[in-house]
């Protein structure tokens, strides 16, 4: 710290009262330049790579492209290493995919859209010294988004989140760093010396901008990288991926960012022991008041947005919260569209009473953030009063988004009356649970984002009085 602080003279420090580890580390880095100076991109540099003189002229026109470009998550300009000096000179301004995180850059887009689905891994993290993590709970977290990684360290799960969310990490061929870590937590002297490092042949002169990577080759980037997270999970055999850690006590961090991030966790679980019989107790007059051909505005909304889809063929149809399957006889008994329905639930009693209910229907205990279903599984998927009780909101949309082939209706989803995201915990159903208020402009662009055009937003209630909306979206035609 003090050497720092003679290199770099009124900077600012942030020591430590115990070894965070790796991951919460970056976390905290991560936090401050993002949360505490909003900044929109910020970089990150170990003291086991050495930079050439010019390395942050050509991180600096690499961070302006990813900027602009969603599909770019990290760029740095390390380089291959493999590469003589004479191939690197005809090639200076090539492009090509990072391999490791180092000397990067990284965007607050990716950073904000990655930090729900590293939750679960803090999580995992939290048990255990990160030396020790359990590296097989954290490869069935893998398993669960549908891509892996040869490792689990920090940098394995961010490479993951990448693989979920369709971005990438490039950097320059050319090289303008040189990584010197010949022994260190996820290196030794002899991957070091078969990776020829010290090889490494720095380039001497200085790059200040690089071509805009074409949408064709960002594609052929992404699916290389897919495939790959793909591969490699296919080839872990979970049946025998080594012993799990003694997990004796939970340790939480004693920094205020580190352990407010893990004990939110909490709330991504509570809703498994939420007391159905509650929301029974709403449910029930409602539906039999609906029978009775009597209005009831929270599904005269839903009936509502339907008769926006098209009744010109039989639809396979998605309730990927279906709590105690009520929308079930909704659709049954107030609408004209042909459905194959399909119910799933986080909380295994709810799964259990809707069967019970009704049993000759589907019914599935599913996770709203690591959906089993196949890409575009279904023709409408209904999110019906979820969104604001899951604290990783985003993934869960990243789920719905992929399994839904043409619809998607987000009903009883509230909106903030100050048109930003706001976020509070209260008590519903005899649990603690989150329960966010969207921004609808936030909303709107993130499916967008999805390939999603809004078709129609409606009042739930049919007035603002209780700032709910119920949203119809399209998939836009490739």
């Amino acid at each position: 710290m003090e050497l720092f602080e003679t290199i770099f003279p009124g900077s600012r420090t942030f020591p430590s009262a115990e070894n965070l580890g790796v991951a919460f580390n970056f976390a905290r880095a991560e936090n401050y330049f993002f949360e505490e100076l909003g900044v929109e991109a910020a970089f990150f540099f170990e003291d086991d790579l050495v930079l050439s003189q010019h390395y942050l002229t050509p991180l600096y026109a690499l961070t302006a492209i990813a900027l602009e470009e969603k599909r770019i998550a990290y760029v740095a300009a390390y380089g291959d290493h493999r590469v003589s000096l004479a191939e690197q000179k005809l090639s200076a301004k090539k492009l090509i995919l990072m391999r490791h995180k180092w000397g990067f850059a990284l965007t607050r887009r990716q950073w904000l859209a990655q930090r729900d689905i590293l939750a679960p891994y803090v999580e995992i993290l939290a048990r255990s010294d990160y030396r020790s993590r359990d590296h097989v709970a954290i490869r069935q977290y893998f398993n669960k988004l549908g891509f892996g990684s040869n490792g689990t360290s920090q940098d394995a799960m961010k490479d993951v989140a990448s693989c979920v969310l369709g971005t990438v990490k490039i950097m320059s061929a050319a090289c303008f760093g040189k990584y010197i870590g010949e022994v260190g937590l996820h290196s030794n002297s002899r991957l070091y010396q078969n990776e020829r490092y010290a090889q490494t042949s720095m380039f001497s002169e200085e790059i200040s901008s690089f071509g805009t990577p074409s949408s064709a080759m960002l594609d052929e980037w992404v699916d290389i990288t897919r495939s790959e997270g793909a591969k490699t999970l296919r080839s872990i055999k979970f049946d025998n991926i080594g012993p799990t850690p003694t997990q004796a006590a939970v340790r939480l961090p004693q920094d205020s960012f580190s352990r407010d991030l893990l004990m939110s966790n909490d709330l991504n679980y509570s809703w498994q022991n939420a007391e159905f019989d509650q929301q029974w107790k709403i449910a029930k007059p409602q539906l039999e008041k609906m029978r009775r051909g009597d209005s009831v505005d929270v599904f005269d909304s839903f009936i509502a947005i339907m008769e926006y889809i098209p009744k010109l063929k039989r639809y396979s149809f998605l309730d990927c919260a279906c709590a105690l399957g009520y929308y079930y006889d909704v659709l049954k008994h107030r609408t004209d569209h042909e459905i194959d329905y399909t119910g799933t639930d986080f909380a295994e009693s709810a799964v259990a009473r809707a069967k019970a209910r009704h049993p000759g229907v589907t019914w599935k205990n599913e996770n709203l953030t690591a959906l089993s279903f196949a890409d575009l599984a279904f023709e409408i998927v209904l999110a019906s009063g979820v969104l604001e009780h899951v604290p990783a909101w985003e993934l869960a949309l990243l789920n719905i988004t992929r399994v839904a082939s043409l619809y998607v209706i987000l009903h009883r989803l509230p909106i903030s009356r100050t048109g930003s995201f706001t976020p509070r915990v209260n008590q519903q159903y005899g649990i603690e649970t989150a329960r966010n208020s969207f921004s609808f402009h936030q909303v709107v662009l993130f499916m967008a984002s999805r390939d999603f055009a809004i078709v129609n937003s409606l009042d739930t209630y049919g007035t603002y009085n209780i700032p709910e909306q119920t949203m119809l979206f399209r998939r836009i035609a490739a």
